[in-house]
Parts: C-alpha cells; sequence; structure tokens
C-alpha cells in the first residue's frame, strides 16, 4: 500500500532552465487524502508556503516507511509528520517549528448516534479504520470489531452498506468523500473530533538553513490571512452556504 501518511516528502532538484524554481516533491498523508487532489488542504497550503521561498512543488507519493528512510539519509528532502511520532531512530530530521494544521481526527455515521465523546464510547460498535495508521490504530488497540481497508472511499462505502457503524477519518477530508461519493444527506461527523494531531513540517538536517524561512513564510501566510482563506475556499467547495 503506498501511503500519503504524516509524510509531505520532497526532493531538490534544480531543472535545467537556470531561471526556473527548484523543484520539490512532495508527498503527504492518507488522512489528507481527497478524491480530487487539487482539494487536498494540505498540498495547498504547503505549495503556498514553498512558492514563497523560491521553490515550485510536485507531488511524490512513497511508502511511509520508505519516505522517512529516504529523508533521514539525505536521500530526500523534508516531510509533514505528526509531532508525537516516535522519530527517535531517524536522527537527521529537524522540525520546522511553526504548525502546519491541527488534524482533526473524527468518526462519520449512518445512523449511529453522534455524541461520540472518546475512543472508549466507540465500544461496542463495529468500526472502519484505514490500515496501517498507527495513531489510530494503536487508540483501538482493544477494540475486536474492526474493519481495516486500504482507501478512503471504502471507509464511506461500507457505512453505505452498513457494514459498520463509524468510520474514522480526517473531518476536512471525510466530509470531503462524503459530498463527493453523494451521500451528505446520509452520512454526518460526530460532534466533536477523537483527537488532535499537530502536524509540522521536517526537513533533512542538510537543510537546515532553511527552517528560518520556512517559518516565516507560513507565519506570513497566516497573518495575511490567506490560511484562513484557504480554509474557506475549501468549505466553500464542498459544502453549501448553510453548512458554514
Amino acid at each position: 500500500m503506498y501511503h500519503r501518511f504524516y509524510i509531505l516528502m520532497f526532493v531538490c532538484c534544480l531543472t535545467i532552465n537556470s531561471h526556473a524554481q527548484p523543484v520539490l516533491f512532495f508527498d503527504s498523508n492518507p488522512l489528507l487524502l481527497t478524491s480530487d487532489p487539487s482539494n487536498n488542504i494540505i498540498d495547498i497550503l504547503t505549495r503556498d508556503v514553498l512558492n514563497r521561498i523560491g521553490y515550485d512543488v510536485k507531488i511524490n507519493v512513497l511508502p511511509l516507511e520508505r519516505a522517512l528512510n529516504n529523508l533521514n539519509q539525505g536521500m530526500d528532502d523534508g516531510m509533514i509528520l505528526c509531532r508525537n511520532n516516535k522519530l527517535d531512530r531517524y536522527t537527521n530530521l529537524r522540525q520546522v517549528p511553526e504548525k502546519i494544521i491541527d488534524l482533526q481526527v473524527t468518526a462519520f455515521t449512518d445512523s449511529g448516534n453522534l455524541n461520540i465523546r472518546n475512543w472508549s464510547d466507540l465500544n461496542n460498535h463495529n468500526i472502519g479504520i484505514l490500515s496501517g495508521i498507527k495513531p489510530i490504530e494503536q487508540s483501538l488497540t482493544s477494540h475486536v470489531r474492526l474493519v481495516k481497508v486500504k482507501e478512503p472511499a471504502q471507509l464511506f462505502q461500507l457505512l453505505k452498506d452498513k457494514r459498520v457503524d463509524y468510520a474514522i477519518f480526517t473531518y476536512w477530508n471525510g466530509m470531503e468523500y462524503v459530498h463527493s461519493l453523494g451521500l451528505q444527506n446520509r452520512i454526518k461527523a460526530i460532534d466533536q473530533p477523537l483527537e488532535n494531531y499537530p502536524m509540522y513540517m521536517y526537513v533533512n538536517k542538510k537543510h537546515e538553513a532553511l527552517i528560518p524561512q520556512l517559518v516565516q513564510s507560513l507565519r506570513t501566510i497566516k497573518e495575511e490571512g490567506r490560511y484562513q482563506q484557504m480554509f474557506d475556499e475549501q468549505l466553500a467547495k464542498f459544502f453549501p452556504a448553510e453548512e458554514n
């Protein structure tokens, strides 16, 4: 399975045209996947951050461990990771200390109770999750009624077919899938997220000199109001005005 999870991996490749921008290849997160890649809010945001310091961006997809190893070895240049990830053995990674986003992981349901407050409230329910997403799997280690799938769209098909009571995914991208599949009148998100994962950019240590520029670029996007504008634009694409 090829992951876009906890990764926003980029490779710095100077183009033949000396006037062109260096090209950075990114890999993002399966929890951040959308049915239309142009609607991936993290890709949009990261592209803006890098463009502002003189880099163009292309998306690349690798398995999680391979991407981490490539970054640690300096074969690749950077990625998006949850700050809580265990990175002790990846000694060559350096955090860009400005948060990209709080990744809200939530539960979606076709007919279940929306008043779910924590992971334990999901006990005695059939739950659908993406295979290989370690933080979610670890939160459900004692849960015996799990159905694992490889693709986000399959999660919502499980709900549609009533094979599970709840599907676990990120709020933003989950709602995009719900709308793209025409299920917005059936499938709803629970009232509050199960977990918030702070997401940061990491680079290989050879690019430590870029960190202040990356921090300032992201801060400027927030200060200018562009950060909020990106989220508002995505909401407008997926939800009628009355749902905002």
